[in-house]
């Protein structure tokens, strides 16, 4: 429920009232005036303090959340904006909430480890690749085969450093 009310000389008049259709019934409508002494404690707090006012109200239709927010027309005149909202709305919403953001949070796991997987993979492609080239010069003591790799991270670096290793040794034995 959505409303707003404006007071002058002691007399509430509810000036904009929104309610579901099938409460249309049994809402003040516009223009309808109250004595100040009549409405709820909490529109009147809010009319003399003019700040935000909170409350939990128990009605014929359930529980309610509802906010009195004080404004102040263009010339000063004050009105107040009220809002009610259904606890059990909100708890749906809450709910509804909840449920989202776990089904985000499994989405996003899903895809940190999949993302984990496939690079794990990737580098241990690279590596056994690696090992293997290493494996088979080491057997056949042959330095004159060359270790290469396409990637420009830590796994590339590592054979650059030992291809220039290699070179190194290779000039040892030629000098020998």
């Amino acid at each position: 429920f959505i409303y707003s009310l404006t007071e002058k000389d002691g007399v509430i008049r509810f000036v904009i009232d929104a309610v579901p259709e099938a409460r249309i019934e049994d809402i003040d409508s516009p223009g309808d005036e109250h004595k100040s002494a009549d409405v709820h404690p909490y529109i009147r707090a809010a009319l003399q303090t003019g700040k935000v006012q909170y409350a939990v109200n128990e009605g014929k239709d359930g529980v309610f959340y509802s906010v009195f927010l004080p404004q102040k027309t263009k010339n000063g005149s004050p009105y107040i904006l009220i809002a009610d909202i259904d606890v059990k709305d909100l708890a749906m919403m809450k709910e509804d909430t909840l449920i989202r953001s776990v089904l985000i949070a499994i989405v996003v796991l899903t895809i940190a480890i999949l993302a984990s997987w496939g690079l794990a993979v990737l580098v241990i492609r690279q590596i056994s690749v690696l090992s293997g080239k290493i494996n088979v010069m080491a057997n056949k003591r042959d330095l004159t085969q060359s270790l290469s790799t396409v990637t420009n991270d830590e796994i590339g670096e590592m054979v650059s450093r030992l291809m220039v290793l290699i070179a190194d040794i290779r000039q040892v034995f030629n000098q020998t």
